[in-house]
């Protein structure tokens, strides 16, 4: 089946039980929970979907990856442990490979609330929100 222009077409909105949903105008699947301009899942084109979207608050911009992690530093500001949970003077790592990464923030100094798939907290230089999304 062609993929029809896109020029032409509007997203496909459905009630889905009170909450609302977007469909692929391709396959119907449900791209997104809630009334979104997307037309196409990310297996037909569409935008990827990521586990995890963090929004740094004075300036909005939001950075998005499939791994996320906190880095504890040794007392020669190398990375030496890898702990599961938020912590003081930790920093948190999105999308670690090969020595590269998404973002890296600075040093945690305060936990603002921590809701498990949402946590705010406050660097050395921002403040930050982590939302694990699936």
């Amino acid at each position: 089946m062609k993929k029809q222009n896109k020029k032409y077409l509007k997203p496909i909105h459905k009630y889905n039980g009170g909450l609302g949903a977007t469909l692929c105008n391709e396959c119907n699947r449900i791209i997104s929970i809630g009334f979104v301009d997307e037309l196409y899942c990310q297996e037909h084109g569409g935008k990827p979907v990521y586990n995890y979207r963090l929004t740094r608050e004075n300036d909005g911009k939001v950075m998005e990856g499939n791994i996320a992690y906190w880095v504890e530093w040794d007392e020669n500001s190398r990375g030496k442990d890898k702990p599961e949970q938020i912590g003081i003077g930790y920093s948190l790592i999105l999308d670690p490979i090969f020595g590269n990464y998404t973002w890296l923030t600075t040093q945690v100094t305060e936990i603002l609330e921590d809701q498990g798939t949402l946590i705010r907290f406050k660097t050395k230089n921002s403040i930050y929100e982590l939302i694990k999304v699936k």
